[in-house]
């Protein structure tokens, strides 16, 4: 069995009830670009909790405060580890030993960087955004995603016969590093935890809705019943 230190990973034993995964974005991004958050329950329903930097001077600022207050309830944050098993390649999280950023190793538990980022269009940059929920508007997105960068086109797809939101969006920028930045983090708005990666809808289309399979039927055979006509008039 191996274990491996992250160095880019804190761990949170024992999270409190009233702590939930938005609580820590808010609270742990006053330290640096953060790319992933997990809360989970163990077997014994205590809830505990790994947030994953971008940047270990980020992990090191955290770990030099003993204990952290949120929520008005303290909390202890360690470095995460990974134990690996050489029987059937699994990975387990948990808990290392040392607390303090000057223990951290600057080799071991890195991880791959993420190559979505490749993916954008460096002429029209634009991102897809999903888990919108109904309370979030396009003036919100443009607003938070703004942070970032300058955003040219913010479009919250729309049902066509309801004009409810279909719970994803588009969001452009007029810089792709401004794109790329949005997508190396992970993303809160009104307690949602949203989906970003690079947008593949052709450029220029805001149509925001797709035709139902019964209309687009209906469409063909009304174009179908009216060249029948035309051919009838003319054999007359």
């Amino acid at each position: 069995m191996q274990w491996d230190v992250d160095p880019k990973t804190i761990f949170i034993r024992l999270l409190p009830d009233s702590v939930k995964d938005f609580h820590l974005h808010e609270y742990f991004s006053k330290f640096g670009v953060i790319r992933y958050i997990h809360v989970s329950e163990w077997h014994d329903s205590r809830r505990r909790a790994f947030i994953t930097f971008r940047d270990l001077d980020s992990v090191r600022e955290v770990l030099e405060i003993h204990p952290h207050l949120l929520n008005e309830t303290p909390i202890n944050v360690y470095l995460a580890i990974i134990k690996r098993s050489s029987d059937n390649g699994g990975i387990t999280p948990g808990v290392a030993e040392c607390n303090s950023g000057d223990d951290i190793p600057a080799s071991l538990g890195t991880k791959k960087a993420d190559s979505s980022a490749t993916e954008l269009d460096s002429n029209h940059p634009s991102i897809y955004v999903g888990h919108l929920t109904p309370r979030i508007t396009e003036s919100d997105l443009k607003a938070y995603f703004s942070n970032f960068g300058l955003v040219t086109d913010v479009q919250i797809m729309n049902d066509r016969f309801t004009g409810e939101s279909r719970g994803f969006g588009f969001v452009s920028f007029a810089d792709i590093g401004a794109a790329e930045s949005v997508l190396e983090s992970c993303h809160f708005l009104k307690e949602c935890r949203l989906i970003v990666k690079p947008s593949k809808r052709r450029r220029n289309v805001r149509d925001s809705s797709v035709q139902p399979t019964a209309v687009v039927y209906l469409d063909v055979y009304l174009r179908r019943y009216l060249i029948m006509l035309t051919t009838c008039k003319t054999k007359l």
